[in-house]
């Protein structure tokens, strides 16, 4: 049995597509740890510490599916959570796998203690540069660490046809406040061409700061992970902020720029060749550039997804 370790249940689109890219192509028994009450039989509730630790200790793999977990930009009682479970299973002789990851922004001089614990896995493959660079600086092993992409591009989805559409996802954060000026005057004028403005929600705050930030929306979208993949498929350009819009826009050859609030997306963009479109404010002549340039930017990312994608397969090279 596979005890699957990660931030699945919260309605995070990102974390969900995780999780099913890691059960469509792995068939072994799982139990799920889960950050909602609302579960299924093999679910196992984050609130519950003894049902945790106990399916820890009769898993045959601790497997940690991907995601930006090891951090305390967010939350330092979480990366005390998240590495706890991984000196737990170390002490039990369990294999623990960590894959698609990003490690950090590490703040805090404790957490360094903790992200210590990470030596004890037996595989941490990281899924950008900035990761790899960290995990050096942090003097975790070297014949642990392994280079991949996110995992979620191992997923088939279908593509649907482009439309006129202006997509963006904002989060609540200090760089999307910054932008949210510019984009509106942006998709004012994409309106007077034609072009339906629509906000893509990656979780219920994203929903909610899409309904509140003052852009006029034809729509506010927000649904799984297949259905907010093909609400950004469909965009004609895209303007991202979560992790995975930026890769929802790359597997879909939407071209699109990417807001930095966070290490992990400067990373994805340096991966994919785009570090040049990774603004900490996004302004009028940046989404103006994007526009101009929107065949060239496909090109781009068509040049760089095969090679991707192959990266993403690796994860499942160390299971």
């Amino acid at each position: 049995m596979d005890f699957l370790v990660g931030y699945f249940g919260a309605g995070n689109v990102g974390d969900d597509a995780i999780l099913q890219a890691y059960l469509l192509k792995n068939k072994n028994e799982v139990k799920i740890l889960w950050n909602s009450k609302k579960s299924a039989p093999n679910h196992v509730e984050k609130s519950k510490l003894f049902d945790v630790i106990k399916n820890i200790l009769l898993a045959d793999r601790v497997v940690f599916p991907g995601g930006g977990i090891i951090q305390d930009r967010t939350s330092f009682s979480s990366l005390v959570f998240y590495t706890g479970i991984i000196f737990i299973a170390s002490l039990f002789g369990k294999k623990t796998l960590m894959l698609s990851q990003s490690l950090g922004p590490i703040n805090l001089e404790k957490s360094k203690f903790f992200v210590r614990f990470l030596n004890r896995v037996d595989v941490l493959a990281l899924r950008d540069s900035l990761s790899l660079s960290l995990a050096k600086r942090l003097r975790l092993k070297g014949d642990i660490l392994k280079e991949v992409a996110d995992i979620t591009f191992t997923i088939d989805f279908l593509l649907p046809k482009k439309e006129k559409i202006f997509g963006i996802n904002l989060r609540s954060c200090k760089e999307s406040f910054q932008s949210v000026q510019d984009l509106k005057l942006f998709s004012e004028r994409l309106k007077g061409d034609g072009f339906a403005i629509r906000g893509v929600a990656f979780d219920k705050e994203d929903e909610r700061y899409l309904k509140s930030c003052g852009i006029n929306f034809d729509e506010i979208l927000y649904g799984d992970f297949l259905t907010t993949f093909r609400s950004v498929a469909q965009c004609e350009m895209f303007v991202a902020t979560r992790f995975h819009g930026a890769v929802f826009c790359a597997k879909s050859l939407t071209p699109f720029v990417s807001i930095d609030y966070d290490p992990k997306v400067r990373g994805f963009m340096r991966q994919i060749g785009l570090e040049e479109y990774c603004y900490k404010t996004l302004t009028l002549k940046d989404l103006s550039e994007m526009y101009d340039r929107k065949s060239i930017t496909e090109k781009q990312i068509s040049k760089k997804l095969r090679e991707l994608e192959k990266l993403a397969y690796k994860n499942f090279d160390y299971i």
